[in-house]
């Protein structure tokens, strides 16, 4: 008598998959469970903090995990995308944003400095808005939950978290829903100045600045909980000494970058 065959318990937008029958989306693309069934030209979906979707690669200077993530085909060991390992072509940026009426990436400190209807990404920033899902379809592609421990049959680093993609709309979605993602694995898998903690990137713990990365502050928390290291506040490139003030489209006010943010068009 043959042994039973196991059971495989379909996985998640942004868990890891070899074959399309493991992601309860039905779409296993680039070793990732997808939300399509395929990605425009010059993007993937498993760049990383994006895993699920289609992006583009990332740019010098903004966090990576793997090779993959970058462009350049090089993510340093600090977890930054660095200038690629052989000579290969470079975007070349244009000096000044406001000499040309060209659009796509260059380099700019807020959407001020950008052409038309062009936005500015902070380093590693978000660009354009997400999607908006019917219950249907939530029900399709992901496992709603309400606690971690709703998430347990899936990959050891599943967590629940409120749907990304709903949540950094343009025009909120109506409804919040928490799903099962992947969480981090490892303290590596973070960006700069965060580190992982239950499978979710938080603020490194600090008591003072010195502490934390350059570009990033001690914030105190004023109700006896962790203090965390978090990006430095600003105005101006002064306040950031050797880096820059960006402030992304999506963001309130500046933050310090050891990079400019870029300009381009939110996508269609």
């Amino acid at each position: 008598m043959l042994p039973p065959t196991p059971t495989i318990t379909p996985q998640p937008v942004g868990n890891p998959c070899f074959n399309s029958d493991q992601c309860l989306s039905g779409f296993c693309i680039d070793t990732v469970c997808c939300i399509t069934a395929s990605c425009p030209p010059n993007q993937f979906c498993n760049i990383y903090d994006s895993r699920g979707v289609c992006a583009p690669r990332k740019d010098l200077g903004e966090p990576c995990q793997a090779y993959q993530d970058c462009w350049s085909d090089n993510c340093g060991p600090s977890g930054i995308c660095q200038a690629p390992l052989t000579p290969a072509p470079q975007p070349t940026p244009t000096p000044s944003p406001a000499a040309t009426a060209t659009l796509g990436p260059r380099p700019c400190r807020s959407s001020g400095d950008c052409n038309y209807y062009d936005w500015c990404a902070e380093p590693g920033g978000f660009w354009g808005c997400g999607t908006c899902f019917n219950d249907t379809q939530i029900q399709e592609f992901f496992h709603r939950c309400v606690s971690d421990t709703d998430c347990a049959g899936f990959a050891d680093t599943s967590i629940c978290e409120q749907l990304g993609l709903a949540s950094r709309t343009c025009d909120p979605c109506s409804g919040v829903v928490s799903v099962c993602v992947a969480g981090c694995p490892a303290e590596d898998a973070c960006a700069l100045g965060q580190v992982c903690e239950q499978h979710r990137c938080v603020g490194s713990p600090c008591s003072n600045d010195q502490q934390c990365p350059a570009l990033f502050t001690c914030v105190l928390a004023g109700d006896g909980g962790t203090s965390r290291c978090a990006r430095r506040s600003c105005t101006t490139d002064t306040d950031c000494g050797d880096g820059f003030c960006v402030e992304g489209q999506f963001q309130s006010h500046g933050f310090c970058y050891s990079a400019l943010g870029r300009c381009a068009m939110p996508p269609e």
